[in-house]
């Protein structure tokens, strides 16, 4: 099993990675925009997305429309990362049915122990056993 990284901020992404190799060992991929992670989403067939939502070329929510146009992607778990608390934009990200939002800056402990409940439901939803961490 596989999780994606989506994130511009190299930092930010090194801390999402080294908390999602407790759960996926060796199969955290990474890209640093929504356009890179369609096309790793499509060779690599992740489990989970972890997408930030403010990047260059390709924005969380530009990669979340086209994801979920392709019916093959339409239930696959998308946990939005942002630091925004604009009413409009959570909308448009439930409208898009993300799984869950995490909020910027990220701590380290209070994220890990969120992933450890939110990893094994996601995961339980579409038939698939979570790994321990």
């Amino acid at each position: 099993m596989k999780a994606l990284i989506i994130e511009d901020e190299p930092m930010v992404r090194l801390l999402l990675k080294r908390l999602l190799t407790r759960f996926f060992p060796h199969n955290v991929l990474e890209a640093s925009d929504g356009e890179e992670g369609l096309a790793i989403v499509e060779r690599e067939r992740p489990v989970i997305v972890f997408c930030d939502i403010f990047m260059p070329r390709l924005d969380g929510v530009g990669f979340l429309e086209r994801l979920r146009a392709d019916p093959e992607y339409k239930d696959l778990p998308v946990v939005a990362i942002s630091s925004a608390k604009d009413r409009e934009l959570v909308l448009k990200l439930v409208e898009l049915r993300i799984a869950d939002y995490i909020v910027k800056p990220i701590e380290l402990e209070p994220t890990f122990r969120r992933l450890e409940r939110l990893i094994p439901a996601l995961l339980e939803r579409k038939g698939q056993e979570a790994p321990q961490a």
